[in-house]
């Protein structure tokens, strides 16, 4: 190219880290531990796999052994984990400086990461269309841009909306803002992890909670803020991952401006001017979180719906909590909330943001059966810790181990 144009051909080059197999070895055709992505997309049943393993050995003599290994690693063949799944596989593992360890596991919580898109979006279609197919009023074809905040149509009339829309709408900005700068300096594997963290754990787990009750409720007003929120999310989302997945995206956007914007891949990236907002729904998922930890530590049925106690909540606190009520009673399974000024015994404690909560839990759960419980961790707990303390104890050890393994310790 200098040559022939005088001109450097590439500018910038991406050196990826070596791909070896699960087990850390390099992949290599004498070995007979190579996978083809072709076989993580379309998927390979056992007896195709082993052919392809062992043909064109430079040495024939290993095709028996590679067989053996190859139908012991993979007694079922491989499933189909498809395109973007693998493509968003690689995104997340490239992390600079260090030889990745592949392991089929990765594409299958990627695949599940792709059917949770396809569901999220369906939810919000089935709630923001007719069932003629045609946009509600407030919804996709209304908000498949950014809102301009003039028409009382999507976060951008936000002086009316909710204040989970608004927190849904305050964390895609700062989503967007971490994607794009990570891109720019080459870190996929954080782009990838920021993309799943806000469309797994923010938007499917939380935001759509929070918005069924408002879409299965009687409040028109309410409806139609959530529905463009929601609809505005999701087509903001597809533009972000279509770098990572184009063609689930690609699928997807069809429901979502594509006949307003033309293809996917065309669109520009997400330019976000959103307002900030929504604070507190930050501290009602912290308080859920902690309640569900309690009911989940300490083998509280499913069924038992419990008084969640409050102490030490400040005013604002408190009107939190009395606004979001009902969220708290659905997604905890509490059946009531108190502000109390004195502890209570006999109660599972935790503290969120300076507030103690408390679930009487006597008439629930058998404490005495929980007080054994927990004395048999304890138990084994300190026996750990012993078997820790005669090892460090020993210089053999200590002048021997490796420095993680001491830290680890």
């Amino acid at each position: 190219t200098l040559h022939f144009t005088g001109q450097v051909p590439f500018r910038h080059v991406y050196v990826h880290a070596l791909v070896r197999d699960s087990e850390g070895q390099k992949m290599s055709k004498s070995k007979g531990n190579t996978l083809d992505p072709i076989d993580l997309i379309d998927g390979i049943d056992l007896d195709a796999l082993v052919r392809k393993r062992t043909s064109g050995l430079m040495n024939p003599k290993q095709a028996a052994q590679i067989e053996k290994k190859t139908r012991a690693e993979f007694p079922q063949g491989i499933t189909a984990f498809g395109t973007d799944a693998l493509r968003f596989t690689f995104a997340s593992l490239a992390t600079p400086g260090r030889n990745i360890n592949f392991d089929l596991s990765r594409c299958e919580g990627y695949r599940n990461f792709c059917n949770k898109l396809w569901n999220a979006t369906r939810f919000v279609l089935m709630n923001c269309q007719k069932e003629d197919g045609s946009p509600q009023d407030c919804g996709l074809e209304a908000c498949g841009s950014q809102p301009t905040g003039d028409n009382g149509c999507g976060p951008g009339g936000y002086l009316h909306f909710s204040q989970p829309d608004r927190w849904i709408v305050s964390l895609l900005q700062k989503t967007e803002a971490e994607m794009d700068r990570h891109l720019r300096e080459y870190r996929f594997d954080l782009a990838a992890q920021a993309a799943y963290a806000f469309v797994w754990d923010q938007f499917c787990d939380w935001y759509v909670e929070f918005a069924k009750p408002v879409f299965a409720g009687a409040d028109e007003v309410a409806k139609a803020e959530t529905r463009a929120t929601a609809a505005w999310t999701m087509e903001q989302i597809l533009r972000m991952l279509q770098p990572f997945m184009p063609f689930v995206t690609a699928e997807l956007f069809k429901d979502f401006g594509a006949q307003k914007f033309g293809t996917l891949m065309t669109c520009a990236w997400p330019d976000i001017q959103a307002p900030q907002g929504g604070q507190d729904v930050g501290l009602i998922i912290k308080l859920i979180s902690a309640i569900r930890t309690v009911r989940s530590e300490l083998n509280v049925p499913g069924s038992a719906s419990i008084v969640l106690l409050v102490k030490d909540a400040t005013p604002h606190q408190q009107k939190a909590l009395h606004d979001y009520a009902s969220f708290i009673q659905r997604l905890a399974r509490v059946a009531s909330i108190e502000f109390v000024a004195a502890s209570v015994g006999q109660s599972a404690q935790d503290v969120v943001d300076g507030m103690t909560l408390m679930l009487p839990l006597a008439d629930v759960i058998d404490l005495a059966a929980e007080r054994t419980r927990l004395k048999k961790e304890e138990e084994k707990c300190k026996a750990e810790i012993d078997k820790i303390n005669v090892k460090l104890s020993n210089s053999d050890f200590v002048a021997k181990a490796p420095p993680e393994v001491i830290d680890d310790h």
